[in-house]
């Protein structure tokens, strides 16, 4: 202690430094809170004696031993989004290297959004090894979910604009959204995350991914007081509603629909007769109460695990309307290896062609079933196809309103005509009908 306050005393602006030491670990804490004296001392040690940095640190408590002094959740929330922000997954962190890992995570620190806490509260991890092996263990859980981050938020003290739509007001709910850390992952897409305290130190790190706007009951009774369950399930139908269409089956969908599947839907409509995709999709949208608009076939060809990447650009207002392209880089496809396949895929591209022609938007793949879109926008159009040609009809009038429509990559799982494709080589022909009608006619 005293060699290193001589060592300091060279400068002024320490002169005065109150400092605490644990000298048989061979560890200092400069007591200090001011952020320019913290980084005056830090520069010095780099410069003119590095081997002094793993045994400094700075703040006002003490070191500490152990467990170490209990540290606020919100210290602990801001360690975390700094690792996470670092990239770096750890194993076992051992004693000597505490220090250094405090360090890093100060050196990304000012580049969390949303941190505005000091700084020097991340001291308080010194030697509380068992708060910093939670963070990072909570922060080794994100990273395997997101790759890597381009960008963390923390929202302790409030949603950056940049993340607030994804915690939309909800009634009374003051944060419908409870992610206490949200992350914009290598994927493009943001994720939140609810951080918990350990019951016990037999469980699992507390690290609950809560993607945005979206959850089971069981989930958020978890996450928000109970007592708040009605109002929040009551305002999760404002997003989504689950509408399906029974366009003339003839095996046991409807019937399976009904025995296993009434808790899933708000409404369910049936018909004998097959009555043509257009026809089915303009009644589903008559139903439709959430904001936001998801076409999806029960064939599975296009995956629902997409509808996060569909309904972000919506949510972040980047566009009222986003297209999943099976052509766009990005998405796993399986398609059948047929002449007919090939066809269908020289088809779709010509006709994407013609479509941009007409109507002056830059897709790659006009013919998706994936048409995603904000519910308002059925105000203004007004739909009458009711077969295949409800996919040139809806793009072409969502074009005549001058709707920028945005495209995002997905996965395809393409089938043959033996496993129940339905289209037909003269539906392309109509299709050419249908785009030169609502593009000039119309």
């Amino acid at each position: 202690m005293g060699q290193l306050k001589s060592i300091l005393k060279q400068f002024s602006y320490v002169n005065s430094v109150p400092m605490a030491g644990q000298p048989s670990g061979k560890k200092f804490k400069i007591r200090t809170k001011d952020d320019s004296v913290q980084q005056k001392v830090r520069d010095w040690i780099k410069d003119n004696a590095p081997d002094l940095k793993p045994f400094i640190t700075f703040g006002s408590g003490s070191i500490g031993s152990s467990g170490g002094a209990k540290i606020h959740e919100n210290t602990q929330e801001l360690m975390v989004a700094c690792l996470v922000l670092l990239g770096k997954k750890y194993g076992a962190v051992k004693h000597p290297n505490t220090n250094d890992l405090i360090r890093e995570a100060e050196g990304v620190y000012s580049k969390v959004v949303g941190a505005k806490e000091r700084m020097e509260l991340l001291d308080q991890f010194a030697e509380n090894y068992n708060d910093l092996a939670t963070a990072v263990s909570s922060s080794n859980s994100i990273l395997d979910i997101v790759g890597s981050a381009s960008k963390v938020f923390w929202t302790g003290k409030g949603w950056s604009s940049e993340i607030a739509p994804f915690n939309p007001p909800m009634g009374n709910i003051k944060d419908y959204n409870s992610s206490d850390i949200v992350v914009l992952g290598s994927d493009g897409i943001y994720y939140g995350f609810s951080l918990k305290k350990k019951g016990s130190s037999k469980d699992v790190d507390p690290t609950l991914i809560n993607k945005p706007i979206t959850g089971s009951k069981s989930f958020l009774l978890d996450v928000i007081d109970s007592k708040d369950l009605d109002t929040i399930e009551k305002s999760k139908e404002e997003f989504f509603d689950l509408v399906i269409i029974n366009d003339g089956s003839t095996d046991n969908t409807k019937k399976i629909i009904q025995k296993n599947c009434s808790n899933l839907y708000s409404k369910f409509i049936s018909y004998r007769e097959n009555k043509g995709k257009g026809y089915a999709c303009r009644k589903g949208l008559k139903q439709v109460r959430g904001k936001i608009v998801i076409i999806q076939d029960a064939d599975l060809e296009y995956d629902p695990n997409d509808y996060l990447k569909l309904i972000e650009p919506i949510i972040t207002k980047k566009s009222k309307i986003v297209y999943g392209s099976r052509v766009l880089k990005g998405g796993h496809r399986i398609r059948p290896k047929s002449i007919d396949v090939s066809i269908r895929l020289a088809a779709n591209h010509s006709l994407t062609f013609l479509s941009n022609l007409l109507n002056q938007q830059n897709l790659t793949d006009a013919h998706t079933c994936y048409k995603v879109f904000d519910s308002s926008l059925l105000k203004k159009i007004k739909l009458q196809e009711d077969g295949f040609n409800f996919c040139p009809e809806i793009t072409a009038k969502f074009s005549k309103i001058r709707e920028n429509i945005y495209e995002v990559p997905i996965n395809y799982y393409g089938r043959t005509h033996e496993e129940g494709k339905k289209i037909s080589f003269l539906d392309g022909f109509r299709a050419i009908y249908a785009i030169i009608k609502y593009n000039i006619f119309s």
